[in-house]
Order: structure tokens, then C-alpha cells, then sequence
């Protein structure tokens, strides 16, 4: 037994010494230079690069070492991409065995505080991994390597240049199992995970053939379930603003964006090429979203969304991505074409939706409209990123006129849509829009087919037209209100544009019930005081401004034609109208305007200026046959209720409108009209005369003539009437003066009573001599009357400027003294 201790005690003891002799001889013998000399070449010829070091030596016993520092190489690719590698600190075991039998053992391999550094020169960009940190063991099999590797990258930096800035990742770890051919040249990926900062992680398996000579690669990678909102998070930190930075002004001013708040996503791909070419790597695959759920700004309503994503090294595509918002659906295929350097070089999308039309308009709509009702439809558009980009200005409305009018010719467009039992209606207003339904089809910038057919309040309505070329001219409109200057009338904005749309439209109605509307204006100008009118007209110029503003399209180039069979109003304006005519850069222009009117039936003419909505000027003409003088009249003036019968009268003239604009207060016109049947009540005028005893006038306040003939203008609120005639039985009158709109009266009537009609005067021979001062030659009694005071309280007085001239002073004073006192109080009634 104690011999057998000695043995083994002898062995030991002499392996320790062959070890330190080995050792010993191994340091004397393998010197740095030597072994760099030795290592460095092989190296070299491994990675195709020239090599530089710090310092190297070897460690032994118990296996052999070798230690590196500072190392580093710069390698340049046939892309003309540029690695350059520089490692801190490197350690190497090797079995000293495996290098006798020259079959390398690698019993660990670890590399700390190292740096790779990748310039791609044709892409002007740089990508940095600092701080990393490798390990690698390695154990030979019979006819194979198995090696086992994992990795640490403290940050990946990518950024333009060498500038500074950039997009930084932070925390990429990798891990894999590999097998290699014993020369290297082959090396397959059993199993590998690589995981990005602690959110991503992917599962990789593939293999890496002939590394010395074309060096092809295939992987395929699995990124399991992942959770949607934790990524998102950490994307929105990236700054990829360095890589792709926004014009200037961009994002100035935007309020919070979208949130991802539930969700998730996986993820299949595969990968082939060559390390030699990576510009040319063949990469598909399949993403797919489960629920991905996004929220917007101010809107409780979420959208979520769900579906696959197939993508490869032509493009990415995505045939059923179905978007859910409330009770709106959205089913969409995305197909992106990529060129030979990656970038999108073709964006095609076709998107089926079908929209809750009340449910969109209670989140998007003003608060003051309600509606209901669905929208269907299918648009699909294709083009390059440019031509897409190109299409509609930001917000700043940079896009130059000559890019955007080459977008829209280069763009492919085409949809169609429909609107189903659609209803609208807004606060404050006493019609509704209901039983909407809809079709229209979108082609290029132009939407054809537009039929629509509706309910105003209770009556049918339909429309038909469509809109060429009218997405460019909006487009354009877009661009010219961005550069126009603060406060700039929409006349400026609307002359610049050069891209007309070419427009008809054509309304027909079966009534329209203005008689709400009429109430409601009644109403407001009762309740309305001056401070108020006036705060009130600037809030109306505000919506009267933003109305302007949603309508300019139809003002660009329209041919219009309207119609509508009865209007019912409680003033009796127009109560049928059809029109036809045209709208160009907001000047409209109806040449031929038929229309019932008070009973009557006319037609006329009508240019329009649209331009400022401030100040809106018409210039009209009509020509109307039998209207009714009440109805007529009554609309515009109390005296209407004091007239019967039917005329016919011409006119034309100008008008302005505008918010807080009266347009009787800036109606001008002229005209004539004739009757040759009616009658009128002038109790109020004449009652006055009448009651004083001398002259009976009673059968003439309520008077049928058989003409009236005359010429009329209107001008600063008032209708003045020059010479007009009526004739009747009991006499003749001669009227001139005006009234007011206000209501105030300014006439001067000329009365000539035939013989005949005073046989029929009571009283005349009672006041004989009197009633001969007011006679003419023939025996007419001839009054002349001055009225003013108001429709509602005329004030009426007798000339006394005849008869004084014809009596004389002497031949009044020698009047009986009771008829005098009448005389006096008659010619001393003030007007």
C-alpha cells in the first residue's frame, strides 16, 4: 500500500515537473513575436483582413491560453461597406493536444470592451456596436465542430455620417448553437435567440455555406407573440427623426398622437444571399396583428385592427387587414413594391369599408348636427411614394402647384360609393335631411355617376351631377390658401387657381316649406338689440366665412340647373323656381330664370358675385305677368293688405347681401307695371277728409279701378313711385312719392272727382262755395293730398294752395264763420 502511495506520489510529481518544464520551455520558445508570427497570418487569411495587436502571450499549464489585447481590423466589402473591428481584451483556450493532432479544441473564446463599426459609403449611413461582449467554446466531433456562442451589445448606434445624433438600441443579447465542417467553410444554426432591449426576441436557425469563397447564407427567424403597446413604447423613443428628419415646421404645433394600448403581433421570416452582396439579401416573410388596439387624441372609441402582413424581397403586401372603429368596418389590402436598394418604389391600396354615418359624425361632427345612417364604398389607389406624397399638401402647404398637377396625372384612383337611409340635421335649424340615399363613383381626381335622391322635411328631393378633375383644383385650392396672405378675400384665392374643375349639377324638389326659416329670422330680428345685432353679425361672418370656405369647389366651374315646384313662404315670395346657368371663379351667371311669383308667373335673369361672403352683389332683370299686387306687396310692406287685383310689371337692378346686411336697405332698382283690374282700399288716407263734414269722400275709400299704370324705383330702403295712374269710375288719381321699408310714407296723391261721381258726394251743396274753390273749369272737384306719417298711422292733409289762389284772402274771410272754423281746422292739419 505505502509502495503504491510512493508511485503515484512519484507520477504526480513528475507530470508537475514535465508541466513546468513544458511550460518553461513553451514561454521561452513561443514568444510574443513568435506567436504572432504563427496566429496573426491565420487570422488574416480568416477573416481577409489585415490584423493589428496590442500584445499577445500564452498561458499554460491547464490547457493552452492565449491572450490577445487591442486587437482590431478594418475590412472593406465588395459594396463598398467597411467593418472595422477593435477588441479591448481577447482570451483564447486551446487544447495543446487538438493543436498536435491539428484539429483546434477551443475551450473558450471570450472577447470584452470591443467596438464594430459599419460605414456603408453608398448609403451615407454608419451603424456602431459599443461596448460588446462574445463568448464562444467550441468541442470537435468526428467529422464536425459543435460550438456554442453568445453575445452582449451594450448599444447599436445608427446614424448619417459620422456626424453626431443617430437612432440608439440598447441591450442586444444573442445565444446559439452552431455546427461547422471542420475547415469552416459550413456552418449550420441549430438553435439561436436573439433578444432586443428586453421587449423583442427572435428564434433564428439557418446555415452559412462556402464562407471562403461566395459565403451564401439562409436563415429563417420566429419572433413568438409579442405584446403590441411595450413595443410601440419603445419605438416611439427611437429617434429615427436623425435618420429621416422632417422638413422644417413639420409636427410644429401637433397636439398628442395616436396610443397602442392592447394588442399583439409574431412574427415568420426567411432570409438567403450573400454576405459578399448584402444589398441583394432575399428576405420574406409573414407578420401578423391580433387586436392591435389604437386610441386617438380626445376619441374614447378605439380602433383595433388584425390581420397578416406577407412581405419579401420585392415588397409587402396584406390581403386581409380588417380595422374595426364602433360600428365602421374596413377590410383593406396593401401592397408595397420595393426597388433594388429596398425602398418603396410602388404603394397600391384597396380598402372596402362600410361606416356608421351618425356614430362617425357624433365623435367627428360638429356638436350642433345629429345623423344617422350607413356610408359603403371601395376606393383603390396606386402610385409611387412621391406621386401619393404629392397629392394633397401638409399643413404648411409646401407642395409646389406643377408637383401636385403631375401627381394627380400620374395617380390611380378609382372607387365607388353609396349612402343609405341617411339623415342630418342641425340645431337651430327647422329642416331636416332625411331617407338620404346615394351612389357616386371616384375616378382620377373626378367623381361621375353622383345620383342622390332625399327628403326635405316632407317633401322629395333628388340631385344628379359630377365633379371633374375636382381632387386636383381642391388640392390647389389648399396650396393657394396656405400661401396666401392673413386676411386675403377668397376672390384672391379663387382667381389663382388654374386647375378648373369642370362640374353640373342638376336639383329638383317637389316643395320646400320656408315658412320655419321665415320665423326663426322674424324671431331673431325681434329679440336681437343693437349691441347684440352687431356681435351677432360678427358670429354669423365667422360661419358665413367657414360655409364660403367649404363650398368654393362648386364656385370654381359649375353648370348648374334647380328647380322646384312649390315654395311656400308666409310672405308669398317665390314659390316655384326653375333655374339654369353657370358658375365661374365665383361669378354666377343664370341667363333664363322661370318662376311663379305672388300668384303670378315670370321670368328673368341673374348674375351673382360670390367671391367675397361678405359682400355678395347681384345684378337681376324680370318680367312678370299677373302677379297678385296683395301678395306681392304684403311681402315687402304693410299696404299690401290694401290692394286686390293682378299686375304686371318689368324691373331690374342690383342688390347687395352679406352678414349683418339688410338687402332691402341696398336694393336698387327700376321698373314699370301696369293693372287694367283691381282694387284699393284708401280708408285710411281718406277717412280723415271725410269726417270733416265738407267733403264726402266715403265712396271712394274702397275703389275699383279699371288701369293703373306707372314706373317705380327703389333705392336707400325706399319704392318711389314718379307718375303713376289710376283710373276708375270715381275718379282718377295721380300718385307720386315713396315709402319706406321701415314703414315710413312720403306721398303726394292727385284727386280729379268727375261731375257724375259727386252726384253721388253727400253734402257738397251744404258748403257750396267751399267745395267751388277745389272745382276746375270743367266741374272736376280736384283734391290734392300730402300723406306721410306711417303705413300703420298714415297722417293725411288737404292743399289749400289752389283754392287760397282762386278765392282769395277777401273771399275766405267772408265765409260763414262755421264753415270757416272747418276750412281752418282742415288746412291747418298737420302732415
Amino acid at each position: 500500500m505505502k509502495n503504491g502511495r510512493k508511485t503515484a506520489l512519484i507520477i504526480l510529481a513528475a507530470a508537475v515537473v514535465a508541466v513546468l518544464a513544458a511550460s518553461l520551455i513553451l514561454r521561452a520558445v513561443l514568444t510574443r513575436d513568435r506567436l504572432i508570427s504563427l496566429i496573426v497570418p491565420k487570422m488574416e487569411k480568416a477573416v481577409d483582413a489585415r490584423i493589428t495587436i496590442g500584445d499577445m502571450g500564452i498561458r499554460f499549464p491547464f490547457g493552452f491560453g492565449v491572450n490577445v489585447k487591442d486587437i482590431s481590423f478594418v475590412k472593406s466589402m465588395p459594396d463598398s461597406t467597411v467593418i472595422d473591428f477593435r477588441a479591448g481584451e481577447a482570451q483564447v483556450r486551446v487544447s495543446l493536444m487538438s493543436l498536435i493532432r491539428k484539429r483546434p479544441e477551443i475551450g473558450r473564446l471570450d472577447v470584452n470592451n470591443s467596438t464594430v463599426t459599419f460605414t456603408f459609403r453608398a448609403k451615407g449611413m454608419e451603424a456602431v456596436l459599443s461596448d460588446v461582449r462574445a463568448s464562444m467554446k467550441m468541442r470537435p466531433e468526428a467529422a464536425f465542430n459543435l460550438i456554442e456562442a453568445d453575445a452582449d451589445i451594450g448599444s447599436a448606434l445608427v446614424r448619417k455620417g459620422d456626424g453626431p445624433g443617430g437612432l440608439t438600441v440598447g441591450k442586444i443579447h444573442a445565444a446559439a448553437s452552431l455546427k461547422s465542417g471542420i475547415d469552416f467553410a459550413d456552418i449550420e444554426i441549430l438553435d439561436s435567440r436573439l433578444q432586443v432591449a428586453e421587449i423583442v426576441e427572435m428564434d433564428i436557425k439557418g446555415r452559412m455555406e462556402d464562407l471562403k469563397g461566395a459565403r451564401n447564407y439562409s436563415f429563417s427567424a420566429v419572433v413568438p407573440e409579442t405584446q403590441l403597446p411595450g413595443v410601440v413604447d419603445w419605438l416611439k423613443k427611437l429617434d429615427f427623426a436623425s435618420l429621416m428628419p422632417a422638413p422644417p415646421g413639420e409636427g410644429a404645433g401637433k397636439g398628442p398622437g395616436p396610443e397602442v394600448t392592447a394588442g399583439t403581433f409574431d412574427m415568420k421570416m426567411e432570409a438567403r444571399g450573400s454576405f459578399l452582396k448584402p444589398a441583394e439579401a432575399l428576405l420574406s416573410g409573414t407578420l401578423h396583428l391580433g387586436g392591435a388596439t389604437v386610441k386617438l387624441a380626445g376619441i374614447d372609441m378605439p380602433a383595433i385592427a388584425g390581420g397578416n402582413v406577407v412581405f419579401s424581397r420585392g415588397g409587402a403586401k396584406s390581403d386581409d387587414l380588417d380595422i374595426k372603429f364602433g360600428r365602421s368596418a374596413a377590410k383593406a389590402v396593401i401592397d408595397i413594391a420595393l426597388d433594388e436598394n429596398n425602398r418603396p418604389s410602388r404603394i397600391g391600396a384597396t380598402c372596402d369599408l362600410s361606416a356608421d354615418v351618425g356614430e362617425l359624425a357624433g365623435l367627428f361632427g360638429p356638436k350642433e348636427v345629429s345623423a344617422a345612417g350607413a356610408l359603403k364604398g371601395r376606393i383603390t389607389v396606386a402610385g409611387t411614394p412621391a406621386t401619393l406624397a404629392s397629392l394633397f399638401p401638409g399643413k404648411d402647404g409646401r407642395l409646389t402647384r406643377e408637383a401636385m398637377e403631375t401627381a394627380w396625372r400620374d395617380v390611380e384612383l378609382s372607387g365607388n360609393f353609396s349612402l343609405e337611409n341617411v339623415s342630418f340635421r342641425a340645431e337651430g335649424n327647422p329642416i331636416a335631411v332625411t331617407g338620404l340615399k346615394a351612389g357616386a363613383k371616384l375616378s382620377g381626381g373626378s367623381l361621375a355617376g353622383i345620383d342622390a335622391k332625399f327628403n326635405l322635411g316632407s317633401s322629395p328631393w333628388s340631385a344628379t351631377g359630377s365633379f371633374d378633375r375636382i381632387l386636383p383644383c381642391m388640392s390647389e385650392l389648399m396650396i393657394a390658401a396656405a400661401g396666401a396672405k392673413p386676411g386675403a378675400k377668397p376672390a384672391e384665392i379663387i382667381d389663382s387657381v388654374r386647375n378648373l374643375p369642370d362640374a353640373a349639377v342638376e336639383i329638383r324638389g317637389r316643395s320646400f316649406d320656408a315658412r320655419p326659416f321665415e320665423r326663426m329670422a322674424a324671431a331673431k330680428k325681434a329679440a336681437a338689440s343693437p349691441g347684440a345685432a352687431a356681435n351677432a353679425g360678427g358670429a354669423q361672418k365667422d360661419r358665413e366665412n367657414d360655409s364660403a370656405a367649404g363650398a368654393v369647389l362648386i364656385l370654381m366651374n359649375t353648370s348648374f340647373r334647380a328647380a322646384v315646384d312649390s315654395i311656400i313662404t308666409e310672405k308669398a315670395l317665390f314659390t316655384s323656381i326653375e333655374a339654369g346657368g353657370t358658375i365661374v371663379r365665383g361669378r354666377l351667371d343664370a341667363p333664363r330664370v322661370t318662376l311663379d311669383y305672388a300668384g303670378g308667373r315670370g321670368t328673368g335673369s341673374a348674375a351673382v358675385d360670390l367671391r367675397d361672403p361678405d359682400r355678395i352683389a347681384s345684378k337681376f332683370a324680370v318680367d312678370f305677368r299677373e302677379v297678385s299686387a296683395s301678395k306681392a306687396v304684403g311681402g315687402l310692406h304693410r299696404m299690401g293688405s290694401l290692394l286686390s287685383g293682378t299686375f304686371s310689371f318689368k324691373s331690374s337692378g342690383e342688390v347687395e347681401s352679406g352678414p349683418g346686411l339688410d338687402p332691402l336697405q341696398y336694393l336698387t332698382a327700376s321698373g314699370d307695371a301696369i293693372s287694367n283690374d283691381g282694387a284699393i282700399d284708401l280708408s285710411p288716407f281718406l277717412s280723415s277728409i271725410s269726417s270733416l263734414g265738407i267733403v264726402d269722400l266715403s265712396g271712394m275709400q274702397k275703389l275699383d279701378f279699371s288701369q293703373w299704370t306707372g314706373n317705380y324705383s327703389i333705392e336707400n330702403g325706399r319704392l318711389t313711385t314718379d307718375d303713376w295712374k289710376i283710373r276708375s269710375s270715381g275718379g282718377d288719381f295721380a300718385i307720386s312719392g315713396s315709402f319706406g321699408f321701415d314703414g315710413s310714407l312720403d306721398y303726394r296723391a292727385h284727386i280729379v272727382i268727375p261731375p257724375q261721381a259727386q252726384q253721388k258726394m253727400k253734402d257738397l251743396e251744404k258748403f257750396g262755395e267751399m267745395v267751388d274753390l277745389f272745382r276746375d273749369g270743367k266741374g272736376n272737384l280736384v283734391l290734392d293730398l300730402d300723406v306721410g306719417g306711417t303705413a300703420k298711422s298714415p297722417k293725411v292733409a288737404l292743399d289749400q294752395t289752389s283754392a287760397k289762389e282762386k278765392a282769395g284772402r277777401k273771399l275766405i274771410d267772408g265765409v260763414k264763420k262755421g264753415a270757416a272754423d272747418k276750412l281752418k281746422d282742415l288746412l291747418e292739419k298737420k302732415k
